[in-house]
């Protein structure tokens, strides 16, 4: 958990009509001695508890200073990966940098884009539970321009760049995810919540605001979640029964992530005719479940007219370097995990991404005309190109 401003303090900014003073307040993270002052300043007496928080502000007054260039002045400049780096380099979450900055090739994405793809199912919203920057967002608002897409998560900073870079179609409040919710009943679509739900502490509370949400034959999917029975574990994973008996009484379909990416791999939609068996999914690490009064959802679904992750502007998968380039523009590419966690969390990227390719000046020539080829085709399969916004590096 990151230390930031009172909420008290911010509405204090924002009365004195110093907004950019409350933006900057939430979007610079104190440093760690700032953040270690403000810590110690909850632990004094009161006596002395005015001096010290009156040296951390200032210290974070500076910090914002400081900042303000890149984040207000040079906003036009700062693509979404410069402000993941400015976000989480050099912080004790810095890992996380390679899971946002490479996420949108990553099994767990794909996976999630399968069900992503079942939306919408009318023309009420969308809301993306504990969205994070949006990537699944950037999905919604590109291949359905007309659908409205609301994301809730607690992170500001992680909303902000969703909005100013990664999805800024969609709308965005800053929440928790797992309480009640700020929405009226019946006011949804469908509910998507991906890689977060088992890391609620609510769960409970939480799967009862999705079924309050969701319309009369709408759909809930929770994407990607932790089996306790698998290790390493995470947050407050339960086990396959754990979970279902949190949907008692709405039919629901459970899967787990190497099979869905498999089907998704041949380019085919969620395969949900026959529930696998409890024995294989007890078995799988990750999981994901959709719940439906819906039962024409529960099939094999077709494959896709095209690839969920093209939508967006057509690039080389940063986790691709080039390493040649010959006289007639074409370049030859070459994979590379950016650490070693990342690899172990990601080693599925091997089953479909090559470790070298050739990108031909004829396929960068496509990609710039916004036209289609097949060899286009393959290296999106392949996931050597893939869609991403505009201004995401």
């Amino acid at each position: 958990m990151q230390i930031g401003p009172d909420v008290r303090d911010l509405i204090a900014l924002l009365r004195a009509g110093q907004n950019e003073k409350a933006l900057l307040s939430l979007l610079v993270i104190p440093g760690r001695f700032v953040g270690k002052l403000l810590a110690l300043a909850d632990c004094v007496p009161t006596k002395v508890k005015g001096g010290i928080q009156t040296l951390a502000n200032r210290l974070w007054s500076k910090e914002q200073h400081k900042a303000r260039g890149f984040l207000v002045d040079a906003e036009g400049e700062a693509t979404a990966r410069d402000l993941l780096a400015f976000y989480y380099l050099g912080s004790p979450q810095s890992w996380l940098y390679n899971h946002f900055t490479y996420l949108f090739a990553q099994p767990r994405h794909l996976a999630g884009l399968s069900f992503a793809s079942l939306f919408p199912t009318s023309g009420k919203p969308i809301l993306d539970l504990a969205c994070g920057f949006g990537h699944t967002m950037h999905y919604w608002c590109t291949s359905h321009p007309g659908q409205r897409v609301i994301g809730v998560d607690r992170n500001f900073f992680q909303l902000y760049v969703a909005k100013k870079r990664i999805a800024p179609g969609g709308d965005f409040i800053c929440s928790e995810a797992d309480d009640k919710l700020p929405f009226v009943s019946r006011s949804f679509s469908g509910v998507f919540c991906s890689d977060a739900f088992h890391y609620f502490l609510g769960r409970w509370q939480s799967v009862e605001e999705m079924k309050r949400l969701v319309e009369a034959g709408g759909l809930i999917v929770l994407s990607r979640f932790g089996n306790r029975l698998i290790e390493p574990r995470e947050g407050y994973e339960l086990t396959v029964d754990g979970y279902l008996r949190l949907f008692d009484g709405i039919p629901t379909r459970m899967v787990s992530e190497e099979g869905l990416l498999q089907a998704y791999l041949k380019k085919s939609g969620p395969p949900f005719a026959e529930q696998p068996a409890m024995t294989h999914l007890t078995s799988q690490k990750w999981l994901y479940l959709l719940a439906s009064e819906n039962r024409a959802l529960f099939r094999d679904h077709p494959e896709f007219e095209t690839w969920p992750h093209a939508a967006g502007r057509l690039r080389l998968n940063p986790l691709y370097h080039e390493i040649h380039k010959d006289s007639d523009g074409n370049i030859t590419v070459e994979f590379q995990f950016p650490s070693k966690w990342y690899e172990f969390e990601n080693l599925a990227c091997t089953q479909y991404m090559p470790a070298t390719a050739l990108v031909s000046k004829e396929v960068l020539n496509t990609i710039a005309s916004g036209t289609w080829s097949e060899d286009l085709e393959s290296l999106l399969r392949r996931c050597v190109i893939v869609g991403m916004p505009e201004r995401y590096y």
